[in-house]
């Protein structure tokens, strides 16, 4: 099933190397078949054991040529275990079926306890999300976990993932910490803020002496 779906879904080498491995898994159910109804002009061999040696060519060709059957899953979990921000995938009965390591730290909660939970557990307002969500097919917003002693603040990006037919089969949960960029602003706008409120006058140019900004004073 794995290698008709990468040969249906795929292209270029991977299709190749999907079709190479099914050619060699179906050679021997294809001799015993040939073998039971007698379809060979040789009633009484059995072409079994002769299909079975082009298995083992056909999984060698794809597996010390191509090497991309073994190498492909492993690389994406690699990927998704190694990103920084913090990934989510919930199912349509709004249960999270996979959670990367900064999922685990953010939550403070290992796999076990984040595998099969359902979502709502921790975004209370998901339903609400995912209202919006199904028509744009993303969306996303600035979001604070309850109760976080740290009180970070996360840029939150929900997705549909839809299957072939466009049905929306689950979504991917996106929580990237944003908490230094909005104390930056916050920071900013603080001064800025006491800029304006300031008697003295003050005026900023580029290098080139061109005015970027007065405060009320000036």
């Amino acid at each position: 099933f794995f290698f008709v779906r990468v040969a249906v879904r795929k292209r270029g080498i991977y299709r190749s190397q999907a079709l190479i491995m099914l050619v060699g898994m179906l050679a021997p159910w294809i001799g015993n078949v040939i073998y039971l109804f007698q379809l060979s002009p040789l009633k009484a061999y059995d072409w079994t054991p002769l299909a079975f040696t082009l298995t083992v060519l056909a999984l060698e060709i794809g597996f010390t040529r191509y090497r991309l059957v073994d190498i492909a899953p492993f690389a994406q979990a690699t990927i998704f275990n190694a990103m920084l921000d913090a990934v989510l995938v919930v199912n349509n009965q709004d249960n999270i079926v996979e959670a990367n390591p900064a999922a685990e730290r953010v939550f403070g909660m290992d796999e076990a306890f984040l595998i099969g939970r359902n979502v709502v557990e921790l975004f209370p307002e998901w339903s609400n999300w995912t209202h919006v969500t199904r028509p744009r097919s993303e969306t996303s917003r600035e979001y604070r976990l309850p109760d976080d002693p740290e009180q970070r603040v996360f840029n939150l990006r929900l997705e549909n993932i839809t299957n072939r037919r466009g049905q929306t089969t689950g979504y991917l949960t996106i929580l990237t910490n944003i908490t230094r960029n909005v104390n930056a602003q916050s920071m900013m706008r603080l001064l800025v803020a006491a800029l304006e409120a300031a008697q003295n006058g003050v005026l900023i140019t580029d290098q080139q002496g061109m005015v970027q900004w007065v405060n009320p004073a000036f």
